[in-house]
């Protein structure tokens, strides 16, 4: 392997959490332990806020840190690293749309995610992803709480003409009626960075692994990017490497084949 690893980066949603298994796939457990057992970092990549990734489904991972909120909230065990808000200004323009055009629209803090109403759209999102509806809240309290990144839910195109009128944000959608904006200044692969820079090294020297729209930067500026094999088109061009499907323990078979780690993991029908 010629790149060496120092971190290794991995969208949650069907990445490493799978859907159908509703569960991380032993072989990527144990992958992720030897990779930690050679002093390589591991993180979550994810849009999810910080009280849901520990809510999820995920034993026997012990994250380093997380890249959350698509990058608009990164961490590790130790303190925060790097934030980056929506604006109070973008708040209030997108207050002024909903009054006219009403839609469900959520908003994440720090510690609170809520939503104005809820919806078909909503509801067949969170379903997808397999949590609740967000608490239902006034969105009035953006204007003088921190927004990191808010999501409209829509079964249409009708919030582009409300994005469109804000200033230096950026949509991004992981579901077809779920649309996250985040200030255009980050991403997942701006917090990538801002975490690798946290520890003394490049973004080029970390692994990142996803599936959906929003791993796509991430996957491309990131020194080695993974595509699994249940990834999307989009995602798939712009990878290194594409590897198995999460179901059938792509995120091990990829670790293996870049040299990280041994191949040595037990299969059960071996």
């Amino acid at each position: 392997m010629e790149k060496k690893i120092r971190a290794a980066f991995f969208d949650i949603d069907n990445t490493i959490l799978s859907h159908t298994m509703h569960k991380v796939p032993e072989s990527a457990i144990y992958a992720l332990s030897k990779l930690k057992e050679k002093g390589i970092l591991v993180f979550c990549a994810t849009g999810r806020h910080v009280e849901e990734v520990k809510k999820l489904p995920l034993q026997g991972i012990d994250f380093d840190g997380g890249v959350t909120l698509n990058g608009a909230y990164c961490y590790d065990k130790n303190e925060e690293i790097y934030e980056c808000e929506i604006g109070e200004e973008n708040i209030r323009i997108l207050l002024e749309e909903l009054e006219k055009h009403p839609m469900p629209v959520a908003f994440t803090e720090k510690d609170r995610v809520y939503l104005n109403y809820p919806g078909k759209a909503a509801e067949d999102s969170m379903r997808k992803i397999k949590c609740p509806l967000p608490e239902t809240g006034d969105l009035k309290r953006g204007l003088d709480h921190r927004i990191y990144l808010f999501t409209i839910f829509a079964e249409d195109d009708s919030w582009k003409p409300v994005v469109e009128k804000m200033d230096n944000v950026v949509a991004s959608s992981w579901h077809e009626g779920a649309i996250d904006v985040n200030s255009v200044k980050t991403n997942k692969s701006v917090g990538i960075r801002k975490v690798c820079e946290h520890y003394g090294f490049s973004r080029d020297e970390a692994i990142a692994f996803g599936d959906g729209f929003n791993d796509v930067r991430m996957i491309r500026k990131t020194g080695i990017g993974v595509a699994v094999g249940n990834a999307r088109d989009e995602v798939k061009a712009v990878a290194d490497y594409v590897t198995d499907p999460i179901d059938d323990d792509g995120i091990y078979h990829a670790l293996v084949h870049y040299g990280l780690i041994e191949d040595d993991y037990k299969f059960p029908n071996e």
